[in-house]
């Protein structure tokens, strides 16, 4: 019975997780989540660490409600990367940017490379 109910509730929890009637991401979806991005860049530089992780989070929770987009979740993690290095957390950045390399290895190469070439760079900078 214990089984069961788990994998009932491993269902329903998997079910919960998946964007219902996610759509592709439009312009003005791209925008939103770019502005996010920005400003966390900024607040990181600016030694704003938690408001750029807020930033960084609300990307990622905007974008979770479209179609999933590996050019756009490597940016995301990127973004956390970031955050990460200002705030001299050098584990949490490696983390970040090793979820990075994946997502960008699967986008489209020529709206990617630089962002890859990036994270790589970081990836190797940091001693990951």
């Amino acid at each position: 019975m214990g089984r069961r109910l788990m994998a009932t509730v491993g269902v329903i929890v998997a079910m919960a997780a998946a964007p219902v009637g996610a759509s592709p991401l439009d312009d003005n979806a791209w925008r939103q989540i770019a502005i996010h991005l920005a400003a966390s860049a900024s607040d990181a530089r600016d030694g704003r660490y938690e408001d750029a992780l807020t930033k960084c989070n609300a990307a990622k929770s905007y974008a979770a409600s479209y179609d999933q987009d590996a050019l756009i979740g490597g940016r995301i993690e990127i973004c956390f990367g970031l955050a990460a290095i200002f705030r001299k957390d050098r584990s949490a950045a490696c983390a970040a940017y090793a979820r990075a390399l994946p997502l960008l290895t699967r986008a489209e190469p020529g709206d990617a490379q630089l962002d890859l070439d990036k994270a790589k760079r970081s990836h190797r900078e940091l001693g990951c």
